[in-house]
């Protein structure tokens, strides 16, 4: 390998030999590694989904969440509602967010 000097004919055909089973090789190792990948991305959504479920948000009183969401529009005054933030936005969250959203007519004005 560290020589100039050209290989013969057996040698030049035992090296691409071992190409082919080298890059064989190499597939075989992208291809567990790419599912390695989309295994571990599962189990890391699968983790962010169980937080979720205990997270400190989901005890939080309608009432809190209706003094959170008047706070978040103190400062707001847009005229034309953009479905891609605050009141819209909050109904988009959760079933809860949403029915709070909803019964809370200060958001709305």
């Amino acid at each position: 390998l560290k020589s100039n000097v050209p290989p013969s004919e057996t040698e030049s055909k035992r090296f691409r030999e071992l190409i082919r089973a080298s890059e064989a090789k190499y597939q075989s190792i992208a291809t567990e590694v790419q599912a390695l990948s989309e295994h571990r991305q599962a189990i890391q959504d699968q983790i962010e989904a169980f937080k979720n479920v205990v997270s400190p948000a989901r005890r939080l009183p309608p009432e809190t969440v209706t003094h959170i969401f008047r706070l978040c529009f103190e400062f707001k005054d847009d005229i034309y509602p953009n479905p891609r933030s605050a009141p819209l936005l909050l109904t988009q969250i959760c079933s809860g967010w949403r029915q709070v959203a909803l019964q809370t007519p200060d958001l709305w004005k």
